[in-house]
């Protein structure tokens, strides 16, 4: 990477698969694709920032009469952001 800030990428089995794809197939070929232009070429999984998880929340919590809603929009909120730091490698 050019810059100093490092950044995690998450991809799928199948994203991991044509990467190593582009590898065998360029491995003995005088036309390799340096490690960027293979990345180039995958497709990450975009985690939901806070904002979008808040927005989430509403969405499947909307205000009611229910005096339970925002207990459920707490927990949701907090459940996701536990989901991402986990999947990011917090708490190893």
């Amino acid at each position: 990477m050019s810059n100093n800030k490092q950044t995690m990428k998450l991809y799928t089995e199948e994203q991991l698969e044509i990467a190593m794809a582009y590898v065998h197939a360029y491995h003995e070929s005088d036309t390799r694709l340096k490690d960027e232009e293979i990345l180039k070429k995958l497709t990450p999984i975009q985690l939901p920032n806070d904002e979008e998880i808040r927005e989430e929340r509403l969405l499947q919590f909307p205000d009611s009469e229910y005096a339970n809603r925002a207990n459920d929009r707490l927990a949701f909120y907090c459940g996701a952001k536990w989901m991402r730091s986990k999947i990011l490698g917090g708490n190893k």
